[in-house]
């Protein structure tokens, strides 16, 4: 990993809450970690020894604010919400957000299915996408992935629920380049039409994205070492 993500990967957060020095993203240098957990360590005790091991190496230095940011808020439609909440009976303990837990696949026809804390995306090329959320949270999670602004939830919905969202693929419109630089290039330039189509499937849902200023807890990176200590 990369120093911005192994620091995103300690403190539990998006790419968004993370304000770090120029230079951490200019410089491109990823690190091996090679651990072990103490015997009788809990897997939720990784991310508090993850910090203190860039504490120590990278003689990290860090506090954490909130800023009004530029986000989309997921809130109820004025048509009414259209999803279910799930029984007591088939509700389990929903994971917790983290974004080390996570699984992936290749099918053989190309579909592409990651799970991410109990929230499965399956991307179907030349068809779409579908998510299975167990949660709010888990709709809120994928959505901050996908739109160019933070996802503030404002629903008040708490508790499970079926969430199956459905995206068809977007329109684009010309040919797609070939290189890994011109394809990137090529989705930047639709990104407008391809957010069209996840808000149109968000309503289908009863819910909607709106556009708000709302304060968001970020970390900022008051220092650290380009080159860690040696071990």
């Amino acid at each position: 990993m990369d120093l911005r993500l192994l620091i995103r990967t300690a403190y539990n957060l998006k790419n968004y809450q993370l304000v770090a020095p120029k230079w951490l993203d200019d410089t491109f240098q990823v690190y091996d970690i090679e651990a072990r957990m103490p015997d009788g360590a809990a897997a939720d005790q990784m991310p508090l020894m993850l910090q203190a091991l860039l504490i120590e190496r990278f003689k990290l230095k860090v506090h954490k604010e909130r800023r009004e940011l530029d986000t989309y808020a997921l809130v109820v439609g004025k048509g009414g919400l259209k999803i279910q909440k799930k029984n007591l009976a088939a509700q389990t303990d929903s994971p917790t957000t983290s974004e080390s837990t996570i699984t992936g696949s290749v099918s053989s026809n190309g579909e592409i299915t990651t799970v991410k804390n109990g929230t499965k995306t399956i991307i179907m090329p030349g068809r779409g996408a579908r998510i299975d959320a167990p949660n709010i949270g888990g709709l809120v999670d994928y959505l901050s992935t996908q739109l160019k602004l933070p996802v503030v939830d404002k629903t008040a919905l708490i508790g499970d629920y079926e969430i199956k969202l459905e995206v068809p693929p977007a329109i684009l419109t010309g040919e797609v380049p070939k290189d890994t630089a011109g394809k990137l290039a090529y989705l930047a330039a639709q990104k407008d039409s391809i957010d069209a189509e996840l808000f149109s499937a968000v309503e289908k849902l009863g819910l909607k994205l709106e556009r708000q200023k709302n304060s968001v807890e970020i970390l900022v990176i008051d220092g650290a070492e380009k080159v860690p200590t040696e071990n």
